[in-house]
């Protein structure tokens, strides 16, 4: 037991004949190594996807965000109105015209993807303790994975690269938080929210729940969280002051605070998803990311803390977002949109999944313990339909994590480390060209 122990400790210790001995690897959480990874991400994941662009609510709200506001066919929608006003922040004003209108919506859609799995990348690092050749790994899994990409499974708003919107520039800004949040820059991350409460105010409203319960360990842990959110809330309120001022103005101009937010300040009717609506097609992956979200943290254990606050955070805003339509219904419900905050919670879900994949891949595991980090990660990159398999594998990893399969893993013949993980990170390649190829070319996503 002690040699069983010690490995998974990542420990050189000898039980008997048996010597455990993990790979030697240089940790790597840099920016550089991260931001060339996501870099790759980014071309894995919108090689897959695709760039959807047509006219439609989704491009009416990125011709606003951009400032294409004058131009046909966006000069008499009701986005112009002023209600996404990002493009404030933004040097130069009118920088849209109609001959760059596709460019620029194809470099902000790639920006807003990079962020994301910068983001995803960098909590990735932060919490599975990866080389550089484990961030080679990741973007694999970051940019093929079904299930930080596409729409979520409950609410059906778009994640990444989905069709490009308000909401996904503020979901890669929040992600980008989060990521900051962990990183031990708390302050940053709470200033950067006031940029994405600029571009969707729903969004940042997720955000802040999700850092507020970050924050919750973090201050446990001994970081000066108090300071960290005062200084952080002065710079995000300078960031925020353009959104801040129309709404201000609008409410001045409604006579009051609006009791009908949509209509009083002059916003489209939004898709409120009620939870009784939603097919249990689509509650059952959900249960099965919370699931594999939950048992990922375990995983990790001490480090995942901090994300864990975030995720459950998070999770107590779409579980408000099912409850409230039964006792109340104010239109702030179709403003907020709480229930879309499961698009965050597949964010997560994903980092924490492949930092327990990588964290394996690195060696000192075990045999068992490897291949179920393989099966979580093949079943990530292939099809939706296998999510509840790596729930139940993850689950199952977990109970290894805690001594649980302690029996069954000395049963389990020893393999050479090197070997071992070598051939399950070929394992995890093949699993990601062939996820690749069923999502791009047969239309499986």
């Amino acid at each position: 037991m002690a040699g069983l122990y010690g490995a998974a400790r990542e420990w050189d210790l000898v039980d008997g004949s048996t010597v455990r001995q993990c790979m030697p690897a240089a940790i790597t959480t840099g920016a550089k190594p991260v931001a060339t990874a996501a870099a790759a991400a980014t071309l894995l994941l919108l090689a897959v996807t695709g760039f959807r662009f047509d006219v439609s609510r989704n491009v009416y709200h990125t011709a606003a965000l951009l400032d294409a506001a004058s131009l046909p066919p966006f000069a008499q929608d009701w986005i112009t109105q002023g209600r996404h006003i990002l493009s404030l922040l933004l040097p130069g004003p009118g920088w849209v015209s109609e001959t760059n209108l596709h460019a620029a919506l194809l470099g902000a859609e790639v920006l807003a993807v990079f962020v994301s799995t910068f983001a995803l990348l960098r909590i990735v690092a932060r919490l599975g303790g990866t080389d550089a050749m484990g961030l080679a790994a990741g973007a694999v899994l970051v940019g093929i994975s079904y299930l930080d990409s596409g729409h979520a499974f409950v609410s059906g708003a778009a994640i990444i690269s989905a069709t490009f919107t308000a909401a996904q520039a503020a979901t890669a800004l929040v992600a980008l938080s989060l990521a900051l949040a962990l990183n031990g820059s708390l302050w940053a991350a709470v200033a950067l929210l006031g940029l994405a409460f600029d571009a969707d105010q729903a969004v940042a409203a997720w955000g802040l729940v999700g850092l507020a319960g970050a924050s919750v360990v973090l201050g446990r842990d001994g970081l000066p969280v108090a300071r960290a959110w005062l200084t952080g809330g002065v710079c995000a309120l300078v960031l925020a002051a353009p959104a801040v001022a129309w709404w201000a103005g609008q409410i001045a101009a409604s006579g009051g605070f609006p009791g009908d937010p949509v209509a009083a300040l002059g916003l489209a009717e939004p898709d409120l998803v009620r939870a009784w609506t939603v097919p249990l097609e689509s509650w059952m992956p959900f249960g099965c990311t919370v699931v594999l979200g939950l048992s990922a943290f375990a995983v990790l254990g001490w480090d995942a803390r901090g994300a864990c606050g975030a995720f459950l955070g998070i999770l107590v805003v779409f579980a408000l977002g099912c409850g409230l339509p039964l006792l109340t219904g104010s239109s702030w419900l179709a403003v907020l949109r709480p229930m879309a905050a499961d698009t965050l919670l597949q964010l997560l879900a994903t980092a924490a999944a492949a930092a327990v994949v990588l964290r394996d891949l690195r060696g000192g595991g075990g045999v068992l313990r490897v291949g179920l980090s393989v099966a979580i990660a093949a079943c990530l990159l292939l099809h939706r339909n296998l999510l509840p398999v790596a729930s139940l594998a993850m689950l199952t990893r977990a109970a290894a994590a805690h001594g649980e399969l302690l029996g069954l893993e000395r049963r389990i013949r020893d393999w050479n480390q090197a070997t071992l993980c070598r051939t399950a990170l070929a394992v995890v390649v093949l699993a990601g060209l062939a996820g690749a190829m069923m999502q791009s070319g047969l239309g499986l996503h």
